[in-house]
């Protein structure tokens, strides 16, 4: 697989992945992370920890100060990644049940071992 397929597989992988949460009806809002290190560019900095609810698109000042918003994936390359920051359902007495991205951790790793077999 070259380099163009790999980023335009990644980015469709988001795309999906973003509306599977969004049909569950569960995800509330999304938050942005960064790779992390050296490497991040100064636009993925400014996301970094950004949170939005899950029918918005991410807001970002360009150079001029005008608004534009993205849903993900800033450039070619862009190693960040979004994942649900608030979950919200309700149980069977209809308690709305809340949670953060700290009790999502279960999940995340069966989702990246899924993915890494794709």
């Amino acid at each position: 697989m070259n380099k163009q397929d790999l980023d335009m597989s990644f980015r469709k992988a988001n795309e999906e992945t973003r509306k599977v949460w969004k049909e569950s009806g569960v995800v509330k809002t999304l938050k942005w992370y960064t790779a992390g290190d050296e490497l991040d560019c100064g636009l993925c900095k400014r996301m970094n920890g950004v949170v939005v609810g899950i029918d918005k698109l991410f807001p970002i000042k360009t150079a001029e100060g005008k608004d534009v918003y993205v849903p993900q994936d800033l450039h070619e390359d862009c190693r960040c990644y979004l994942r649900p920051e608030e979950i919200s359902a309700e149980d069977d007495s209809n308690k709305i049940i809340r949670k953060k991205k700290s009790s999502l951790k279960s999940i995340f790793k069966k989702s990246l071992k899924l993915w890494s077999k794709i």
